[in-house]
């Protein structure tokens, strides 16, 4: 086992064993659902395909705004409501998630993984054939919900994987997300070049996942957990037996995500960078860097483990946003931009896996893996705040430097979470 794996840690004075007996005869058991365990390929590329729910739901209309804002200028309160068309999805799936995990508790995966594709498929597609920007605005909020329900229960079926299998798939998850954005970002900006409701048809490609989707384990076949000594540490509280410590640390890695896509193009241009299209080849360096940094995420797993990647990645983050705040010359912003990528994208498929990891197999993970997501998306509400009043006032590196101090403090937070007493001893 490696050596920085949070596997390596169980509770003190808790010995987890198979239980052959009855359920309720044991205080804690390791559990396998053998219908998980035996999941084909199909259902699999179901697990992969939470990726691009969050690449095309949240992030692939951008392109497709501006044409939207100049067709219905003349509409009452028009300039507002593209912009909450814009920037509605990605709160909404972060709140929405923590009720997704709980759905999930009651439904099972498979049904809340299908009624979520149709859900994105419908909230997408719709605005397309509407004519009314608040009728296109209640379409983005259901597909907000959709891709919450989606993703979540996506997550919830890789927590059901065996551990051998889990880190493969929690890197192919993010890597395929990654890769999709390479022809969907220009694809959308070509349709959209014709009609704005062409670009929104995009989302009908979410409807394919209906068929890898069916081929998940149902309801029926998701066994009962067995609660007992784990399962009462686990399930308390607000956070759902997430470490209050990772979840603050992934909050404050939330900003970073935020940061690298959004308003790194406002740091290239005080370094000369202002045509669209050369700030769009940075991004679509970082992106590749980012494509990196998933695509080994299974390779650094077997070498390092969960707690090792959680770490590598916070330290990566930290290290792009200090060289982004401090360069001079576009080469450093440039190499900070590459590091950024690498870190965020290591880090999180590291944090749902350390959530997976704590929680343990006897607990409420659909729960944990929501409060995790709302944690990483939620805490993006305060940027603007952030670049509004630090950028404007002292410019956007300084923005950098300060979320690299801010993730110098998740890095903090993470390795206390690796010496917490509650994680006990080695084995």
């Amino acid at each position: 086992m490696p050596f920085f794996s949070l596997q390596r840690f169980r509770p003190r004075g808790l010995t987890i064993q198979p239980c052959v007996k009855n359920i309720g005869e044991c205080d804690a058991m390791e559990v396998t659902d053998s219908d998980w365990s035996r999941l084909g390929v199909v259902g699999k590329s179901a697990l992969v395909g939470i990726g691009p729910f969050v690449s095309i739901g949240l992030f692939s209309m951008g392109a497709a705004l501006p044409k939207l804002a100049s067709d219905v200028a003349g509409q009452p309160n028009a300039d507002a409501l593209v912009q909450l068309i814009g920037t509605v999805v990605a709160p909404l799936f972060a709140i929405g998630s923590p009720l997704a995990g709980w759905l999930i508790g009651r439904l099972g995966v498979r049904n809340v993984y299908i009624a979520s594709v149709l859900m994105m498929t419908v909230g997408g597609v719709a605005p397309a054939f509407c004519d009314s920007l608040y009728a296109i605005l209640a379409m983005r909020v259901l597909l907000a919900f959709g891709v919450a329900g989606g993703f979540t229960a996506g997550m919830s079926g890789i927590a059901r994987l065996p551990d051998n299998q889990r880190p493969a798939i929690l890197g192919l998850n993010s890597f395929v997300g990654g890769a999709i954005c390479l022809p969907l970002f220009p694809l959308v900006g070509m349709l959209a070049e014709e009609s704005w409701r062409n670009a929104f048809l995009v989302h009908a490609i979410l409807l394919v996942m209906i068929l890898p989707g069916l081929s998940l384990p149902g309801n029926s076949k998701d066994r009962a957990l067995p609660t007992g000594h784990v399962a009462s540490r686990v399930n308390r509280g607000i956070l759902a037996g997430v470490p209050a410590k990772l979840a603050v640390a992934t909050a404050l890695m939330g900003l970073a995500i935020v940061s690298s896509s959004m308003y790194s193009p406002f740091l290239l241009s005080t370094l000369g960078v202002t045509g669209s299209a050369k700030v769009g080849q940075f991004l679509g360096l970082m992106s590749l860097c980012s494509l990196l940094g998933s695509g080994s995420y299974g390779w650094l797993h077997r070498r390092i483990g969960t707690f090792g990647l959680l770490i590598l990645g916070i330290s990566a983050t930290a290290a792009g946003c200090l060289a982004m705040g401090m360069a001079s010359a576009l080469p450093t912003a440039v190499t900070g931009m590459c590091f950024l990528g690498m870190g965020l994208a290591v880090f999180s498929a590291a944090a749902y896996a350390a959530a997976i990891d704590w929680v343990g197999p006897a607990g409420n993970t659909p729960a944990a893996l929501g409060v995790m997501t709302f944690c990483l998306y939620g805490s993006q509400l305060a940027f603007p705040l952030i670049s509004g009043s630090l950028g404007a006032a002292q410019g956007p590196a300084s923005v950098f430097l300060l979320i690299s101090a801010l993730a110098v403090l998740s890095l903090t937070l993470a390795i206390g979470l690796g010496k917490s007493p509650v994680l006990g001893t080695a084995q």
